[in-house]
């Protein structure tokens, strides 16, 4: 809605959330490229304050939170299971005057062994 803000939670049914599969215990290094803006044809929308957490299992219980710089490698082992997930909400402040649509945007991750 135009001109008030909202925030998705990193626990919120429509939260962000990505899955790692590695070897077990891997140390890996996660880069997350977070936009500061959706777009809707020209027009952009902005986004920010970006809350994330990292946890063992597909369920939020337990996750942790993490900092994240967009852009900046950060490093995390793997649980025994070989799978970490994320978990990802934001805050949207349209204008006054921001145009209705759909807006997109793309959350990138990267993610690397460390080889320790």
């Amino acid at each position: 809605m135009p001109g008030i803000a909202r925030t998705i939670a990193w626990n919120a049914a429509t939260s962000g959330r990505l899955r790692v599969d590695g070897l077990s215990r891997a140390r890996v290094s996660l880069t997350l490229t977070l936009p500061t803006s959706l777009a809707s044809g020209a027009a952009t929308l902005p986004v920010g304050n970006w809350s994330v957490r990292v946890g063992p299992r597909a369920a939020t219980t337990g996750a942790t939170p993490v900092t994240v710089t967009s852009g900046t490698p950060f490093v995390r082992r793997l649980p025994t299971s070989g799978q970490l997930f994320l978990f990802i909400g934001g805050r949207a402040t349209p204008a006054a005057s921001q145009p209705a649509g759909d807006y997109a945007g793309t959350i990138t991750l990267d993610a690397a062994y460390t080889g320790t």
